[in-house]
This record gives C-alpha cells, structure tokens and sequence, in this order.
C-alpha cells in the first residue's frame, strides 16, 4: 500500500485554542481538528458505506457492521458530518464518491455533534 501522505501538503490555521491541520494529496483534502478537551479521537474500522442521507444541518452516514462511539453519544449506530465543516463540501465530494463507487473509507470520529459521533476527517485508502 503507498504511502498517502508521502507528498501532502500541510497548513496549521490556528483558531483560538484549536488548531486546525489539512492535508491535501491526490486532490483530496483531510482535515483534523486538535484541541485541548478530553473528548476523544478514534478512527472508525475500513468499512463501506451503507447509508448516506444529506439533510439541511448534517449528513448521516452509516457504514457497515458495528459503529464505534469513543464520545459515548446518546445516539449510535451512525455519524454526522456538520454542514458547518470547514472542509464540509470536500468530506462530502469524498464521502459521496465512495458511496457511489462502492469504496471502502475510515472515519475520524470526535465528540458528538446532535447527540450523534462526528465525522472530522475521512479517507479512502483503496
């Protein structure tokens, strides 16, 4: 398997307490969010997407199998992705792409957005 950050691009935009990091390669683009909370960061098993439903505040997407919660959200089974992403149109061109391909992606899931695990980043390292 290559190595998909081997000729990335990298910013640091710093916002208040947070910084926020994207990666560009290959003409997509990851972002993570790094903060100071103790709210945690855990990456989603390589999985297909099942489901993918666009709504006015968020995006749902289910992927196959078991869903992780490492925030303990109250509802799970499922991610959002908020519309007020910084890189919200990108996660979703990849997000859609993936779905319609029949890819397999990996989810960086961080707190709970609508009491839901929330999507920060996505790949797809086929």
């Amino acid at each position: 398997m290559k190595n998909v950050f081997s000729a990335c691009a990298v910013s640091v935009l710093k916002k208040g307490r947070k910084s926020v990091v994207r990666f560009v390669s290959s003409g997509v683009m990851f972002s993570v969010a790094f903060s100071g909370d103790a709210l945690a960061y855990e990456n989603t098993p390589v999985k297909k997407i099942q489901i993918l439903a666009v709504g006015p505040t968020a995006v749902m997407v289910t992927l196959e199998g078991a869903a992780i919660n490492p925030d303990n959200c109250a509802t799970s089974g499922r991610y959002v992705l908020q519309t007020t992403h910084p890189n919200y149109e990108a996660l979703l061109a990849v997000l859609t792409s993936a779905y319609f391909s029949n890819e397999t992606v990996k989810l960086l899931i961080h707190g709970c957005y609508q009491d839901t695990p929330n999507i920060i980043s996505v790949y797809v390292p086929n």
